[in-house]
């Protein structure tokens, strides 16, 4: 399967940037209210596993496991939408933080969405889900 990531560096240990970009704590029990306004409605807890339904129109449920302070899967239930791991390895004094989808599709339709990943996609992933958290933690370096 073609492969469809991104990935980035940040100037934060692995702790600090899985929690800003999860939601999850690195360390202790998590605030359900937060995951909530993060993933949508709770809908079950099984030890580290979370599955919520999304806010939108949609309603898409999602199934989140964390293994703080070093991945996330996120798994779509009952849908076609891709399935994700966010990754999280230290790297100097930083972290780095990789995308993956896993594409449900086979055969053509897998050709097809990752030709448009890699020509049109990748950089507005890239900018959407990644440059708030740079520039969260660019900011913070200044202060």
């Amino acid at each position: 399967m073609p492969e469809m990531s991104i990935s980035t560096y940040l100037p934060a240990d692995p702790e600090q940037v899985f929690s800003q970009v999860t939601a999850f704590p690195a360390r202790g029990t998590p605030d359900t209210r937060a995951l909530e306004e993060k993933y949508g409605q709770l809908e079950d807890q099984d030890g580290p596993s979370y599955q919520f339904r999304e806010k939108s129109a949609t309603g898409i449920r999602w199934r989140y496991t964390f293994d703080p302070p070093r991945q996330r899967y996120a798994e779509a239930l009952e849908s076609t939408w891709s399935d994700r791991t966010d990754t999280f390895e230290a790297e100097g004094d930083g972290t780095v933080w990789t995308i993956t989808w896993h594409p449900k599709a086979r055969g053509a339709p897998l050709l097809l969405r990752w030709l448009f990943f890699r020509l049109k996609d990748r950089k507005m992933l890239e900018e959407r889900l990644m440059g708030p958290v740079v520039d969260h933690f660019q900011k913070r370096e200044f202060y």
